[in-house]
């Protein structure tokens, strides 16, 4: 291991710099329509400061043809 630091028994040590924790869900509104929304919150991970906002929500619209 003196070759590659990084290596922690074996396997590399994690990549993510944030992780989001949330749910979401779906509805589909008659034929055309389908509505979404995802919402949670952000960890920063190793020396990575967290968000100024650590909540996040996303709101999705599908028209199907």
């Amino acid at each position: 291991m003196q070759n590659y630091p990084e290596i922690e028994d074996g396997w590399y040590s994690s990549i993510a710099r944030y992780w989001f924790y949330g749910i979401q869900g779906a509805k589909t509104l008659g034929e055309f329509f389908e509505i979404s929304l995802r919402f949670g919150f952000i960890n920063a991970r190793r020396d990575d400061e967290n968000a100024s906002v650590p909540f996040y929500a996303q709101l999705g619209v599908i028209k199907r043809f």
